[in-house]
């Protein structure tokens, strides 16, 4: 018979209640340790009235028997993120399920029948069979805003590069060549330049002495400023804009660059905002050496408990860093590629981390080394070194200690950190 440990090393007999989640209603059915149905699929509005409706449902049958409830549901996008918020506020033992590993249990079954209360009685099903090897899901307001704060963040920096992507396509229609002169269009003094001279056709009929002072203030040495402002006069001078696209990009290009501002914006206030929670909460984990504040917050938000984590390779396969090898019969992979199936924003953030880490993280430095020196292309070698780092980053979370940098790397440290 299944039992639930009750947290002194005993084990007590225990009700299964698995819960199916859409976005109006969710399913959900009671089992008992043997798999028997105590309480057949019903169905609950997705508000709060039905999440105490299917409480009140529970104990009652929980009092009946005798015995405990364990809940299950599957994560389905944000749809199952009020319910468990409001199982994890009653002090329920709640279980958040992968559907990758429910995808498995669905396929065992033969029949191609798919329903709603046949689908909470598969994650009952499940929860009963496989709960002791799966860690509870906790929720944590803090630890949530937190992840929800990186994740925000992730999107504007996206939409950033979009709005960047489609100001260079209009800068290069109506000055073909304009975006590689500017060198970097999301610049201060490329924005100071455009929001100048961006009316109708007024941008290029600026003069390079106009140009230079607008572009000036952005530059230490001004003679770069003047040496830039003429490029850019001569190649308004020899442009050619297709008849009839002029005036209409030049008002996309303002649109853009009001819209790359407010990004740019709510970028900053929402890193002011995940810099000062984890200087409160004093993170062990920026003191690896290469991971700021911000990739700090990914990590620690994204990896959560440690615990839930049996092995190094359960970590890097839950960020997607997990090699993926395809060999069948005779046929061979001809390399390897990484699986990127888990946290897109925490193999992100990790990849992101792997350059400054490459400078000043003394294993991370020699491991890139190495494996450039074999001859591995520059990316393996950075996807390596954010393996790296999100292993140094799990053992400072379990040991709950600063990072120490290893003996053999004491020197070159010392001259990383005199550099």
């Amino acid at each position: 018979m299944k039992k639930k440990p009750d947290g002194k090393g005993r084990e007590q007999a225990c009700l299964f209640s698995g819960i199916d989640v859409s976005q109006e209603w969710f399913h959900a059915c009671i089992l008992d340790c043997n798999g028997n149905t105590v309480q057949p699929a019903r169905k609950y509005c997705n508000n709060g009235e039905g999440m105490e409706n299917m409480w009140n449902d529970s104990r009652s049958v929980a009092g009946r028997l005798g015995l405990p409830v364990v809940y299950s549901m599957e994560a389905t996008g944000i749809y199952h993120l009020d319910l468990l918020s409001f199982l994890n506020g009653k002090q329920a033992t709640v279980f958040c399920l992968n559907p990758l590993v429910l995808r498995g249990e669905r396929q065992e079954r033969l029949r191609k029948t798919k329903t709603d209360e046949l689908d909470c009685r598969i994650i009952s099903d499940f929860t009963r069979k496989n709960h002791m090897r799966h860690q509870q899901s906790k929720w944590s307001a803090c630890d949530v805003e937190l992840k929800e704060r990186t994740r925000v963040r992730q999107r504007l920096t996206e939409r950033s590069s979009g709005v960047i992507t489609q100001l260079r396509r209009d800068l290069d229609i109506l000055c073909p060549g304009l975006s590689q002169s500017m060198e970097r269009v999301d610049t201060p003094a490329s924005i100071a330049l455009l929001k100048r001279f961006c009316l109708h056709t007024r941008l290029f009929r600026a003069t390079a002495r106009e140009i230079e002072d607008a572009i000036s203030p952005f530059y230490i040495v001004k003679a770069k400023a003047r040496e830039r402002a003429l490029k850019l006069g001569e190649l308004f001078g020899s442009r050619r804009t297709a008849d009839g696209l002029e005036d209409v990009i030049v008002d996309e290009v303002r649109y853009l660059i009001r819209e790359m501002e407010l990004i740019r914006e709510c970028i900053e206030h929402q890193e002011g905002k995940i810099e000062g929670e984890m200087k409160n909460r004093g993170s062990l984990v920026m003191t690896v050496p290469g991971i700021g504040p911000v990739a700090a917050a990914v990590i620690e938000s994204e990896i959560g408990n440690t615990g839930r984590f049996g092995s190094e390779n359960a970590v890097r396969a839950f960020a997607g860093l997990d090699p993926q090898v395809r060999d069948s019969g005779k046929r061979r992979s001809t390399g390897l590629h990484i699986s990127k199936r888990g946290s897109k924003s925490l193999r992100t953030a990790l990849y992101r981390c792997s350059l400054p880490a490459i400078k000043y993280n003394p294993a991370c430095t020699d491991l890139y080394n190495r494996l450039v020196a074999r001859g591995k292309h520059i990316r393996v070698a950075r996807i390596a070194v954010a393996a790296k780092l999100l292993a140094q980053a799990t053992a400072v979370m379990r040991r709950g200690k600063p990072f120490t940098v290893e003996g053999k790397y004491l020197s070159s440290a010392a001259g990383a950190a005199g550099e």
